[in-house]
């Protein structure tokens, strides 16, 4: 098959039908194997789509429309709408948004992923192309750059028949020697070939929630109490970013970690750096306190190197 889909896994399969002859790719990860297996064997130019604002521009009458496609009830469609129209809240005023669909609501992401199967449909059937999405975050490989370009522009007549808004500054046509960004990873292929690796923007949310989770822990805790509160954090963020060639930068942030926690140790034992660096080290904080450790966890996906 020509195009292959991955939906985000609360796409429900009432709005995705075997009949279409889709082959739904539930996890990032999924996402993510498609674009390495389609790049190594020639798709190497790349429709980097960014949509603007997405959750907030929403169109409610056409979302209405699409949603009522598959459901017949009247009064469940009277309820999305009514939730849709509900106010939100913001610094204390009511406001009631003519569209969009609250980003956390319980059921944004099936709402977003209904109208954004659209796009699946208009692609499904094209020869030589590959359109990989999660949820909002979407790229299309091409084997040509003319492919490409003729690419985005049907692109963006399908988008503004769907009222929704391109980030014509972040959108891009590209091709994977000179890299794009896709599910929070960087693409670069080099020499043959493709490597990612964690985005310097997902380093740096880590390296701050690090912070903020260690320095609200008064120095009269102990330091186990530190590396209780911050482990979960960074399991979670080395199993989502283990697949990649991930190993330079998660050396980086173990070495970022530790200076936060000596720091945490120089408060609470009023000593200077240096002291607080060879209380805190290396073999003390990873062997002893089991501070998680990133580096040495990769597991590379399929066609990586």
């Amino acid at each position: 098959m020509a195009v292959k889909l991955v939906i985000e896994p609360l796409f429900e399969a009432d709005f995705l039908p075997n009949s279409y002859g889709f082959r739904p790719q539930r996890t990032p990860r999924m996402a993510l194997s498609e674009i390495a297996s389609k790049i190594r064997v020639g798709y190497s130019y790349v429709v980097d789509v960014d949509l603007k604002t997405y959750f907030d521009t929403i169109d409610h009458e056409r979302l209405l429309e699409l949603v009522e496609r598959r459901v017949g009830d009247k009064r469940v469609i009277r309820l999305i709408r009514a939730w849709l129209k509900a106010g939100v809240m913001e610094d204390g005023r009511i406001t009631h948004p003519l569209r969009g669909s609250p980003q956390g609501g319980v059921i944004s992401p099936l709402l977003s992923n209904i109208m954004l199967h659209e796009i699946d449909r208009l692609w499904y059937g094209k020869r030589n192309v590959t359109l990989v999405r999660y949820a909002d975050d979407m790229v299309l490989l091409t084997r040509t750059a003319e492919e490409a370009g003729q690419v985005w522009d049907s692109l963006q007549m399908q988008f503004k028949e769907l009222s929704l808004e391109v980030n014509l500054e972040k959108s891009k046509v590209t091709n994977a020697a000179d890299g794009f960004a896709f599910l929070g990873f960087e693409f670069r292929k080099r020499r043959q070939k493709l490597y990612m690796w964690p985005r310097k923007k997902a380093s740096l949310q880590l390296m701050a929630n690090i912070r903020d989770r260690v320095r609200s822990i008064p120095s009269g805790e102990p330091l186990q109490a530190v590396i209780k509160s911050i482990n979960p954090i960074l399991i979670g963020w080395c199993t989502y970013f283990r697949v990649a060639n991930s190993n330079r930068v998660f050396h980086k942030m173990d070495w970022a970690v530790r200076s936060e926690v000596q720091l945490w140790l120089r408060r609470k034992h009023n000593c200077d750096w240096s002291t607080a660096k060879k209380r805190g080290n290396y073999q003390f904080l990873h062997k002893e306190c089991r501070l998680y450790k990133l580096t040495g966890k990769v597991t590379h996906l399929e066609g990586l190197r």
